[in-house]
């Protein structure tokens, strides 16, 4: 895991490379500051280079 919320509600996980990139929310929307702040922090640590793809939740 590489970036865990400090509520555990979303957290970043990839792999030791970098080659994937995963973000695990607890509910099946993030509001949009959240997903931005998350994306940066990635951004900072040189990974998720694009806007992931969001996989459609049920």
């Amino acid at each position: 895991m590489i970036d865990p919320d400090p509520d555990y509600r979303l957290a970043a996980v990839s792999d030791r490379k970098g080659d994937y990139l995963w973000i695990l929310a607890r509910t099946p929307t993030m509001d949009k500051a959240s997903d931005d702040a998350l994306l940066a922090r990635i951004a900072a640590q040189g990974l998720g280079g694009a806007r992931p793809e969001a996989t459609p939740q049920k």
